[in-house]
C-alpha cells in the first residue's frame, strides 16, 4: 500500500477517532473500529523507533498526528523530537524544523572510527584530530587538533554558532 500524504486527511475526521494525552504523548483509539477496542494504543513503534498509526489508507506518524491534534494543522514541514527519541511524542518534546535543522539535532553514530565524537575524525595522514561539520551535502572544515576532546569542543562551539537551539555535539 502507498503511502498517502497525511496533510490530505482532514484533522477533524482525526480527532473523531483518535485522542492524544500531551503529557504522556500517548495516542489512543477513541472510537471503535474493526479490531481495535475504544482505549487501545493508537500505533505501534516501527524498526526505527517511530510511532507508526495506519488510518484507512493512510500510514501516519505519531508524532506528526500529536501535533495535528494539538495545533489542528499538519506541520508546515518536519517535526524534530528535541530528545532525539522517536517514540517520545510529547508535544513539548516536538518542534518544527527544516530538513537541516532535523539532521542537526542527532546522535552520534556508535560505530565511528576510534569512538570519537560527532564531527570528529581521525586524519591517518597528519596523525591529528579533524573537525567538520557537514550541511547541505557539503563539508565545512574546522581545524585540526592534537586532541580529540578539543576537536569535539570546537564541533560543539561551530554548531551552535550554525544551528542554534538544534545543535547537538553528542
Amino acid at each position: 500500500m502507498a503511502k498517502i500524504k497525511d496533510t490530505s486527511l482532514d484533522i477533524d475526521v482525526l480527532r473523531r477517532f483518535i485522542g492524544y494525552d500531551s503529557e504522556t504523548g500517548v495516542l489512543t483509539w477513541i472510537a471503535p473500529r474493526r479490531g481495535i477496542r475504544v482505549g487501545d494504543r493508537a500505533g505501534s513503534a516501527d524498526g526505527r523507533g517511530y510511532v507508526n498509526i495506519r488510518f484507512g489508507p493512510y500510514r501516519l506518524l505519531g508524532h506528526r498526528v500529536a501535533w495535528a491534534l494539538t495545533y489542528g494543522r499538519w506541520p508546515a514541514d518536519q517535526l524534530d523530537h528535541r530528545d532525539v527519541t522517536p517514540s517520545n511524542c510529547r508535544i513539548d518534546n516536538l518542534r518544527e524544523a527544516t530538513e537541516v535543522q532535523n539532521k542537526a539535532n542527532t546522535r552520534s553514530h556508535i560505530d565511528r572510527l576510534y569512538d570519537a565524537a560527532k564531527g570528529v575524525y581521525w586524519d591517518k595522514r597528519k596523525a591529528k584530530w579533524m573537525a567538520a561539520i557537514y550541511r547541505n551535502g557539503k563539508s565545512q572544515f574546522i581545524g585540526y587538533f592534537d586532541q580529540k576532546e578539543v576537536a569535539a569542543a570546537a564541533y560543539a562551539q561551530r554548531s551552535k554558532e550554525i544551528d542554534g537551539e538544534f545543535s547537538r555535539a553528542a
